[in-house]
């Protein structure tokens, strides 16, 4: 109980912490009789040098402390202040705390001797708030006048214990077997008491969830107690509770309003703002103890409180100090990947001197003030040590880099060498993390890292390893790190050490990584477990040289690299040791690949590998592939067609819903394909092992995997409506309930979305048919059916018309829908009825319940780090890999985070995980065909977040929604309410679905995989101008189109402009290597043009008009394209160059084809591609620029166009506009006015047999 007094946020996410005011057993002078402390009176008087305030009290009278009796013994009393978390808007509370205790002998039993012959003991801890009113009370304590925690235990009877392994959640688990569970002597008993301030304040439905919140609380940590609960994580162990959490909550009173209002990027501002405004309070903590002069100073600075205000100039004061002192020594910080720049731009307002970089400017930079702004920089950090093997045979390292995307793109750069003793910020800064204690030693600097993703010093995703780092003194053998790594024992026992299976998260093992790095460089590694709104919370500082190096820095550096190397070298050489060493060990001839579940996404993914995959790895040569399916169940449960199945097999056959797996995989190779009928218990990411429970002989075993995909899904609360285990459960219980309706006349269904609305409707249906046309009920219904929505609407997915729509529906067949009521649970009960148990307390004994209610993920054998916390496996958004679990593992389907859940936002995703499985595959195979190579890219998994499901209501109602367009009732029935697609089951199990690779390929994007360089642009993207770049929506980019653009939308786009037609792959590469091989200058112009009177002389040097500004190959057809944050072309525009034998051999530029996607028009890309166009046709040298534009129309427009036009003697660069008389108001923004009339004459197309040039 001591442990909820002191944290009191454990119960109240409203609270911060308890401040201690007053504890007797530091107060020598305490000792009172309760008689004496019941009205308070000896209690003040012993406490008379504190503040009234702070005076404990008691409660008299009924209720109070008299109502205990004798026999119940005052020990201890506290009096604290709860510090709420927003005290701006609630506040402080002060409470008395009196902790009793009673002991008693048990009560003697006829037949002689005591029950148990032990003492009972009781224990309550009674709070008394400090308060005469309930108006006075603050929202977060129940309004009552005291509050009691009651423990009762009961010695010398025997009882159950459960283990702390088969209770989560506090509450005894479904099933009770013997491992869970050992008997103990004694039981106990928690009870919570109050005293009301009014006695109709009992019934209140906040206070009677108030109090089982508590009661499951006090359980929980009690259950913990006697388990031996150990704490793993210790917070403020170098900064204070109470000192960090009062200058974050000042910091969060000044800066967080501002920032929020003033968020210009697209990712969570919540998470953001206050993850770095509580980085910024821990540091300001921490730069306070280590630059201050001394104790003394800090305290008149009123840093240890926290209470010092700063301003931007660094001298801080609370309007009556002077400046702190502390900063006149801090030598300033440097945040190293500072992403959005929030950390920066707080320290920089408190006072603190310093600068920021990342690799690529954010638009929250511009929101900051000027003077935060010039001290964030974009740039790259290149570590000196690796400049100097790089660039060693120069004279001078250069001072800008090649970016890899770009060989023509210059990059400015750092080499992390910063002035001695700047305090080197890493906040998840990914590739720089591992760097950050080497580049602090080089600058003798101290450092704070606090780590996020897994990257090696190579700057590539790994998973650290569990120990860290070898200790560098002395580098062993090659020979003995393969020793070591093969596992062999040396005492010649077999046998597993005690904690072989106890394996650290990707996290942790990071963490200890970062720690042995920074020991390694000298440092004394400190350790913090920041109070952040992030799972990635890890803070490692170090602020100490602890040793000497023997050697220099960057010689201990450069061993450290090479010791990075060797373990790379030690993978190499592994297999062939343990094939010559005397204890062979046997290894697979064949690359493993393991699909865990085998429904819609299982299903896909087996037969996507087998078809596409497969093929293109044999025709390349690149060894064995093997793909092992797995489920528990030997049929595929085609779930959509239950709810009609529910209510009559005979419409809906178990032959059409339940489909024999190995059947739809006789056709391949039984080399190349395995179906394994068992479910998974275990999964080793670190031996990249899976153990399953084989169904037919229930024995375990073992499988090693090449690439792993996890597609087990989720299941419902019944195997009605999913697979619980084998498909005869799911069998059986659609038996029973085709029975159970037979006599039914109560029902309830449990949930509004579409399986609990598409159930209701079925059964109601069935049951009392459908109204006609002018009844809204039918007039002679057989069964009660109710549906019980837990929200105010049932399909939240669908528009609320929809849900109204439905209800009417359900109404037409007898269903009454109830909202705003949950259902908690439910129990069969002895004569056939159930009783359905509702949130509210309320309860309903029914003849059929059908629960409908949430679904769990199937992820029991999914380690712990691996899964968020829903219990669905933490997934890659975009590539659905999993990352933390390393390579080529991925996760589709419903059992990723990464969804919505849904068939078909499975089959959205089925290509793009395979697509990128292939990607790996073929990355790190022995495939040596760069063709083939080249054409395998990773695609971008993009949600189909417009409104999109299907739902029938009966047999001939529904209401749905396709990508954001309402369906009428008639096509939900169509499409689905005739007979739920049952058809579409076959498709699935045979695979014809995924016969063509590209399925529903139009919403994915691509992008170069495991650092494969796109495609060559079509021109150097030094002619895109940054200021357009700077100017367009976070995440987006405009660069030169590529040859592999033809997956990324290009031509969607231009359909949105006229009609394009139906130009394969084939085509579009053909076309584009036509203009592509215009893109270089004729050698007549590959230098300067001449003029007139040099053409004796073409090589010689020129000072008339030039071809170009710039050095880099232009030419004819200059197309870009603008793409989003997920890669998907949504914008594109043409520069035609026209070269003239007028104007002094001038040249022309022609823009034409300007057009937006129309989903995202209004963010003014249009603009930014006309402006970027004219940088390009400024920067090629072109005196005037002519646009042809039928910007955001479909089809061309005939007739009249108007041109404007102005002397090109007056402006020798000027832009003559062609575009619909529609499109002129959007044109005048952009600065054009009418002048002119252009005639056009368009000619019939003549046919022909291809593309032509």
């Amino acid at each position: 109980m001591t442990n909820l007094l002191r944290n009191p946020n454990i119960t109240s996410s409203h609270l911060f912490r308890a401040d201690i005011y007053y504890d007797s057993l530091t107060d020598e002078t305490a000792s009172w009789p309760v008689e004496a402390a019941a009205t308070g009176t000896e209690l003040s008087e012993r406490v008379r040098w504190m503040q009234e305030t702070y005076w404990p009290r008691l409660l008299g009278g009924v209720g109070g402390v008299e109502a205990l009796g004798k026999a119940w013994k005052w020990e201890r009393t506290w009096v604290r202040g709860l510090v709420p978390r927003k005290p701006e808007v609630d506040r402080k509370l002060v409470q008395s705390c009196h902790l009793f205790r009673c002991f008693e002998r048990g009560k003697e039993e006829e037949g002689g001797g005591a029950r148990g012959g032990k003492e009972g003991e009781k224990t309550v801890m009674i709070y008394v708030p400090h308060v005469e009113t309930v108006d006075e009370m603050p929202f977060y304590h129940p309004a009552v006048r005291a509050i009691a925690f009651l423990h009762e235990w009961h010695a010398g009877v025997e009882s159950t214990l459960w283990t702390s392994d088969s209770m989560t959640d506090g509450t005894l688990p479904a099933d009770r077997n013997a491992k869970s569970q050992q008997r103990v002597s004694g039981f106990g008993t928690l009870s919570i008491h109050i005293v009301p301030f009014s006695k109709t304040e009992l019934h209140s439905n906040r206070l009677d969830r108030t109090v089982r919140n508590l009661l499951q609380v006090l359980h929980k940590h009690g259950h913990g107690h006697v388990q031996g609960y150990t704490k793993r994580v210790h917070h403020d162990q170098i900064i204070g509770q109470k000192r960090f959490q009062d200058e974050y909550t000042r910091l969060k009173s000044k800066y967080a309003r501002t920032l929020c209002e003033g968020w210009a990027e697209v990712t969570d501002l919540r998470k953001h703002v206050f993850e770095d405004l509580g980085i910024a309070a821990f540091l300001t903590c921490l730069w306070d103890d280590m630059y201050a002069n001394s104790l003394q100073e800090r305290e008149l600075e009123g840093t240890l409180n926290g209470e010092k205000a700063r301003n931007a100039n660094g001298h801080g004061t609370d309007g009556d100090g002077e400046s702190g002192k502390g900063k006149g020594n801090f030598p300033g910080f440097v945040d190293i990947g500072c992403g959005n720049g929030v950390l920066v731009n707080v320290l920089i307002h408190e006072g603190w001197e310093g600068w920021g970089f990342d690799a690529r400017r954010r638009k929250s930079w511009d929101g900051f003030p000027e003077e935060v702004t010039k001290r964030l920089e974009e740039r790259v950090l290149v570590p000196r040590i690796l400049q100097q093997a790089r660039f060693e045979k120069n004279n001078a390292a250069p001072t800008k880099i090649e970016d890899g995307n770009d060989p023509c793109v210059q990059l400015p750069f750092h080499d992390g060498v910063f002035l001695e003793g700047t305090f080197i910020i890493s906040n998840h800064a990914d590739e720089l993390t591992g760097w950050t204690p080497l580049l602090a030693r080089l600058s003798r600097s101290p450092f704070i890292a606090i780590p996020c993703c897994s990257h090696d010093l190579a700057g590539a995703r790994f998973r650290a390893p569990a120990s860290g780092l070898r200790s560098q003194t002395k580098e062993p053998s090659i020979q003995t790190q393969i020793e070591d790594r093969c596992d062999q024992p040396k005492n010649g026992s077999l046998g597993k050490p005690k904690d072989a299976n106890k394996q650290p998260s990707a996290y942790a093992s990071l963490c200890s990584y970062i720690t042995n790095l920074t020991e390694n460089m000298g440092y004394f590694a400190e350790k913090e477990m920041l109070r952040i709104p992030s799972t990635r919370n890890e803070a490692i500082i170090g602020r100490e040289i602890s040793k000497c190096l023997d050697e220099d820095v960057e010689n201990k550096i450069a061993r450290l690299l090479e010791g990075e190397l060797r373990n790379q070298l030690v993978s190499f050489y592994l297999l062939k040791y343990r094939t010559l060493s005397n204890h062979p060990v046997k290894m697979s001839t064949q690359n493993e690949i393991i699909i865990l579940g085998a429904s819609f996404a299982g299903l896909g993914a087996a037969h996507y590998f087998l078809k596409h995959i497969v093929p293109l790895l044999k025709s390349q040569g690149d060894g064995k592939y093997h793909v092992t399916l797995v489920d528990s169940s030997s049929h595929f449960y085609f779930r959509v067609g239950s709810p009609r199945s529910m209510v009559s097999k005979q419409m809906i056959p178990d032959s059409k819903l339940f489909l024999p797996i190995a059947d739809g995989f006789k056709r391949y190779s039984t080399s190349d394909f395995t179906f394994t009928q068992a479910t998974a218990t275990n999964w080793d990411p670190n031996s990249r092992t899976v153990t399953i429970n084989l169904a037919q002989t229930g024995k375990s075993k073992t499988l090693n995997y090449h690439a792993l995909i996890l597609a087990t899904g989720t299941r419902t609360a019944t195997p009605l409506t999913s697979l619980h285990g084998d498909h005869t459960t799911s069998q059986q219980a659609l038996d029973e309930m085709n029975s159970a309706l037979l006599t039914a006349q109560s029902i309830i269904i449990g949930g509004g979305g579409p399986s609990g609305v598409e159930t209701a409707g079925e059964i109601g249906h069935q049951l009392n048919g459908y109204a006609g046309w002018f009844r809204a009920r039918p007039s002679n219904p057989k069964a009660r059916i109710t549906l019980y929505s837990g929200s105010d609407k049932m399909l939240p997915m669908l528009r609320p018309a929809a849900s109204r729509q439905a209800e009417t529906y359900l109404a037409k067949v007898g269903v009454d829908v109830v909202h705003g009521v949950k259902v908690a649970g439910a129990e069969a009960r002895g004569d056939g009825q159930t009783v359905v148990r509702f949130a509210n307390g309320e309860e309903s004994a029914v003849d059929v319940y059908v629960p409908s209610v949430g679904v769990t993920p199937n992820t029991g054998f999914v380690p712990q780090g691996l899964k968020n916390e829903r219990g669905y496996v933490k997934t890659n958004a975009k590539t659905l890999r999993v990352d933390e679990a390393g390579p080529r593992v991925y996760a589709i389907g419903d059992v990723g985070s990464y969804t919505r859940g849904g068939v078909m936002d499975i089959y959205d995703a089925v290509p793009v995980v395979m697509t990128n499985v292939k990607a790996d595959l073929v990355a790190g195979s022995s495939v040596t065909d760069e063709k083939a190579r080249a054409r395998v890219q990773d695609r971008l998994y993009e949600p189909n977040l417009k409104e999109t499901q299907i739902v029938p209501v009966g047999r001939s109602k529904g209401v749905g929604a396709v990508f954001g367009w309402k369906l009428p009732s008639f096509m939900v029935w169509l499409i689905k309410g005739r007979d739920y697609m049952v058809a579409q089951a076959q498709v699935m199990v045979n695979g014809t679905k995924w016969e063509k690779e590209t399925f529903f390929a139009t919403r994915v994007s691509t992008m170069a995989s495991n650092g494969t360089l796109p495609a060559a642009p079509l021109f150097s993207s030094t002619l895109i101008s940054p200021e357009v770049q700077n100017a367009l929506p976070e995440g987006y980019t405009v660069r030169p189109l590529q040859k592999n653009d033809y997956h990324a939308g290009f031509l969607d786009v231009l359909r949105v402009l006229t009609q394009v037609g139906d130009i394969s792959e084939e085509r579009w590469a053909e076309r584009y290597d036509w203009i592509a091989r215009l893109g270089a200058p004729p050698p007549s112009l590959s230098s300067p043009v001449p003029k007139t009177s040099d053409v004796a002389s073409p090589t010689g040097p020129s000072d008339g008009q030039q071809f170009s500004k710039k050095s880099e190959g232009h030419g004819s057809y200059f197309v870009i394209v603008i793409i989003n944050e997920v890669g998907k072309i949504v914008g594109t525009g043409t520069l035609v160059v026209e070269r003239k034998f007028i104007h002094d051999l001038g040249i022309v530029g022609h823009i034409e084809d300007i057009a937006v996607a129309k989903d995202q028009q209004g963010k003014k890309l249009g603009l930014r591609i006309i402006n970027a166009l004219d940088y390009i046709a400024s920067e090629v040298g072109c005196y005037k620029v002519c646009q042809h534009s039928l910007l955001f129309t479909i089809g061309r427009r005939k007739g009249q166009r108007f041109r404007q036009e102005t002397s090109a003697d007056t402006y020798p660069e000027q832009s003559i506009l062609d575009c619909s008389e529609a499109n002129e108001g959007f044109y005048k923004k952009c600065g054009f006015k009418r002048a002119g009339l252009e005639m056009a004459h368009y000619y019939e197309k003549k046919p022909t047999n291809g593309a032509t040039a």
